[in-house]
């Protein structure tokens, strides 16, 4: 017995010299029934460009984790100010070229919102990610322009994604885009100016193979950069149209599935609602871009009606601007608005398409009021919005669907709200 005792003894020993450390914890992908207790920004950098992180109705217990190279290097505390707003600028808590981050959330989960400056200005939203297809809209890779697609992986287990994209030329093959690895805790960075070069507009989805990733892509066409989350595909999209004075705008549509998918679009414009005003097929696994001044003159806003899954944004381009901003897929009463005002004044597009008059309340971060105005049946209008106001939310008395818009000297950024239902 003695001799059995110093044996197991001894192997024990062994074990805790051999073994491995236990590994440090990270999120294991939620179930399909429960919502993501995290969300994740992929396109957060603190090298070439400066990266803040903003945001709306954080908890007193919210932080911050960057993740690189299967380390987490730095965990960072989120002050939430008296205004009941956040941000988090990545350049004072890491130098990493590529620093995607990781949000645990609390209930009800905060809005938190990607702000990216130099060499312009851009918006995207911070995300869970999903199971399936993420479409990232709106991009070139022209002469000039780059096109960065970034797959963040948070996760406990490695990631293999496809990535399926097309361009004016039809659906893209390249055996590159197939079978990409990514690894636990890591960004993988793939340059589609360098694999598809020459593409006037391009989009792309993201279909996972094994494990999940968030994905997110920024395009620099020399004079600003655009950013974008990745998109999950509906039947049902709605979208504000302003028309800012100088710049062109386009539909971007994408059917990410094997099916082509057929669409009508529906216009809301000063004379009113033009159902079915543009029909057309996508083919699978392709996109469709529409000139918006084509079917709308001035502002307004549209819907987007397919019989298969499609992802839908409106793109903005002209000289010294380039933004994508998402389509909404649910319009609802309640939204928080984190980006807005970051990079200067902007404008709150409201839009509402019921056929009664909704009374929206835009509001301070804390909940104290700013402005109310009334938005008639079937019409979008515009609220402008201080960048003394950093973030807030929106409160109606029906659905609605809000997006925003900001211009400045460093260009022109926009992103969709954060849609909460209320209590």
């Amino acid at each position: 017995m003695r001799i059995a005792a110093l044996i197991a003894v001894a192997a024990l020993a062994v074990a805790s010299i051999v073994l491995p450390a236990p590994r440090e914890p990270v999120p294991l992908p939620p179930s399909p029934q429960s919502a993501a207790p995290y969300t994740v920004c992929p396109l957060g950098e603190a090298a070439r460009r400066t990266t803040a992180l903003t945001f709306v109705q954080a908890g007193p217990e919210t932080t911050v984790a960057v993740f690189s190279a299967g380390e987490v290097p730095v965990e960072q505390a989120v002050e939430v100010s008296e205004s009941g707003t956040a941000a988090v600028v990545l350049d004072d808590i890491t130098g990493l070229a590529r620093a995607p981050v990781l949000v645990p959330q609390g209930t009800p989960p905060a809005a938190v919102e990607t702000i990216l400056q130099g060499g312009g200005a851009a918006a995207a939203p911070c995300q869970p990610g999903s199971p399936d297809p993420q479409v990232l809209l709106g991009g070139s890779t022209a002469e000039g322009h780059t096109y960065t697609i970034s797959l963040a992986n948070p996760f406990a287990g490695s990631a293999t994604v496809d990535i399926a994209a097309a361009s004016e030329v039809g659906v893209e093959s390249e055996p590159a885009l197939a079978g990409i690895v990514v690894p636990p805790r890591s960004v993988i960075a793939v340059d589609l100016h360098s694999i598809l070069p020459g593409r006037q507009a391009i989009s792309a989805a993201v279909v996972t193979r094994q494990g999940r990733v968030v994905a997110g892509a920024v395009h620099d066409s020399g004079a600003d950069i655009s950013a974008t989350g990745g998109l999950v595909a509906g039947l049902d999209w709605y979208l504000p149209a302003p028309a800012p004075e100088g710049l062109s705008r386009s539909l971007v549509l994408f059917a990410p599935g094997t099916s082509e998918a057929a669409f009508q679009i529906d216009v809301y414009g000063p004379d009113g609602v033009v159902e079915a005003a543009y029909e057309d097929v996508i083919p699978a696994q392709s996109q469709v871009t529409i000139p918006l001044g084509d079917i709308l003159e001035g502002p307004g806003a549209i819907r987007v009606l397919s019989a298969n899954p499609v992802a839908a944004a409106l793109r903005f381009s002209g000289e010294g601007a380039n933004a994508v901003v998402p389509g909404v897929a649910t319009p609802s009463p309640s939204w928080r608005l984190s980006g807005a005002g970051r990079l200067g004044d902007s404008v709150v597009h409201v839009f509402n398409p019921g056929d009664v008059e909704v009374t929206v309340e835009l509001q301070a971060g804390t909940g104290d009021p700013l402005t109310s105005v009334a938005v008639p049946p079937e019409t979008a209008v515009d609220i402008p919005i201080s960048a003394r106001s950093i973030g807030g939310k929106l409160e109606a008395d029906g659905d609605v669907v809000v997006t925003w818009t900001t211009a400045s000297e460093e260009g022109f950024a926009g992103d969709a709200g954060d849609p909460l239902a209320p209590g």
